[in-house]
């Protein structure tokens, strides 16, 4: 069964802010696409940029989403792309260069050198709205690698 991430990170709401957002949007499938198929545990993935309005104000904010399934536990699916050097914890490390102030935690370091697995992990947990894999979904119950081979034969 495939495990979800719904990672919701609003973001700082200056101009520059949302010009790399919006970078970095246009360029997700360019920059991560090769890294997810070599980590081998990602069914799907995709990234929007929303404008939301909190509970707590009337003026709506930016955010990205981030929607992936996976196969096995969060932070196996989270080493793979921390410890194998595929590009996308470069792409996370900018993303939480990105957040608004206030959604993170003054325990952890601004100094994206200092951000370590286990912040990673963290962040991630923290930022994810789904983490209760009984509400999720799914059609079928294969890993992706099981898949992979059942529909891309070699010769």
């Amino acid at each position: 069964m495939a495990n979800p991430l719904t990672l919701y990170v609003p973001i700082k709401q200056d101009t520059d802010t949302q010009n790399k957002a919006k970078a970095i949007y246009a360029l997700f499938m360019q920059s991560v696409g090769a890294g997810l198929n070599k980590t081998g545990n990602v069914h799907y993935a995709r990234l929007a940029i929303m404008r939301v309005k909190p509970f707590d104000t009337t003026t709506p904010i930016q955010a990205i989403l981030l929607i992936t399934e996976f196969d096995k536990d969060m932070e196996t699916y989270l080493d793979v792309f921390w410890s194998d050097g595929v590009g996308i914890k470069e792409a996370f490390m900018a993303l939480y260069g990105l957040m608004l102030d206030e959604y993170k935690d003054p325990k952890d370091p601004t100094d994206p050198a200092k951000f370590d697995f286990g912040l990673f992990v963290k962040f991630i947990k923290g930022k994810n709205l789904t983490n209760d894999i009984t509400q999720n979904y799914s059609a079928y119950p294969q890993l992706v690698t099981e898949i992979w081979r059942a529909f891309h034969h070699t010769a």
